[in-house]
């Protein structure tokens, strides 16, 4: 297991875009998203890999059937926080697109 490393969350999740395109490249540098805190994400050291991340907002109640809609169309469940929830595949996977 690699070491784990903290990074404050500049602004809000609801910059979905800015924020999937950030743990993209941190993963490219070998941080892979492990978790989302209040004003931290926590990644985990190890290989640079290529990953999309996805951030859906849904609510309280359809959080277990949206995991389970990406988790069938190849996405993996990564972290959540409040409303948000933060899925990642590998970049050449085509999983890029949930309707």
């Amino acid at each position: 297991m690699g070491k784990r490393i903290r990074k404050i969350l500049f602004g809000d999740l609801f910059n979905i875009e800015e924020y999937e395109e950030y743990f993209s490249e941190m993963s490219r540098e070998g941080l892979h998203l492990q978790k989302i805190g209040r004003y931290f994400a926590y990644f985990e050291e190890g290989e640079p890999s290529y990953l999309n991340y996805r951030i859906d907002i849904v609510k309280k109640d359809e959080k277990e059937i949206k995991i389970r809609q990406y988790k069938r169309k190849g996405w993996s469940f990564v972290s959540e926080k409040d409303s948000f929830l933060i899925f990642s595949s590998p970049e050449n996977s085509g999983f890029h697109k949930i309707l």
